[in-house]
């Protein structure tokens, strides 16, 4: 318990600056959440609707890509079909 006015000024502006700050990281968590649960529901979309197949001029894709301090992709080619659906 604070014994003067200054110290509970300052205990309380600290506890407001930690709740601050913790909502801060619960806030970006959430929406990062979000962002891939967007994703995910985005390439389920594309794999329901669509037949891929993978171009055979892409048939080494993954042993073509290099990785130096960054990952260095070359093109990846798909043919896409539209699948119908009742």
């Amino acid at each position: 318990m604070p014994t003067s006015l200054s110290a509970l000024v300052r205990e309380t502006a600290w506890a407001r600056y930690v709740l601050l700050e913790s909502d801060h990281y619960f806030q970006a968590d959430r929406e990062q959440n979000l962002a891939y649960a967007e994703m995910r529901l985005i390439l389920a979309k594309i794999i329901w609707s669509f037949d891929l197949e993978l171009d055979p001029s892409s048939a080494n894709w993954l042993a073509d890509c290099k990785v130096f301090s960054l990952w260095k992709k070359p093109a990846l080619n798909v043919h896409v079909k539209e699948v119908p659906r009742g």
